[in-house]
């Protein structure tokens, strides 16, 4: 019997790299900031993998044009080329190729989340939207870590893992 092999066809932001420099390459994630001008912009990506963001750059007017209907929380699928960040030697960002939006925030002025620091209150009532912030999304990561460890350990003894039917 032969396993299915999975391929992921996107990049996790926390795989992308000096190594990747000069490739083409596929990004999903959400719109954490954006700052146009008029003849260059940037978006900051993530993508809940990682707390580590990727900047993605463009000045091509047909790009910044669609880029201006743009609200943060948006999630985009991103197609760029891998390129040296000027005057940061080991940074890199995306040089837009292709940009597809997956889900835009209709209503930016009303969404629950925003560029201001969000109270914990508020993320308890709308748990959807909690792996997008900072610290929750920090917070996962680590309870994940810690799970992983103990479960570790526990095989490491000999011991056997057995979900209780409650």
């Amino acid at each position: 019997m032969e396993l299915i092999k999975y391929q992921q066809k996107y990049t996790d932001i926390n795989k992308i790299n000096i190594d990747l420099l000069d490739k083409t390459i596929l990004v999903n994630g959400w719109v954490r900031n954006k700052r146009i001008q008029a003849n260059l912009a940037f978006v900051e990506m993530f993508d809940g993998s990682t707390s580590k963001t990727i900047q993605i750059t463009t000045e091509e007017k047909e790009f910044i044009e669609k880029l201006n209907t743009l609200s943060i929380w948006s999630s985009l699928s991103v197609i760029g080329t891998v390129s040296l960040i000027p005057n940061q030697e080991s940074k890199v960002e995306l040089k837009l190729v292709s940009i597809e939006y997956m889900g835009l925030v209709q209503d930016p002025v009303s969404y629950i989340l925003n560029a201001k620091k969000m109270s914990l209150e508020i993320l308890r009532d709308h748990q959807d939207v909690r792996v997008k912030t900072r610290t929750l999304n920090a917070v996962f990561r680590i309870r994940s870590g810690l799970s992983k460890a103990t479960h570790d350990f526990f095989e490491m003894i000999g011991a056997k893992h057995l979900n209780p039917n409650i």
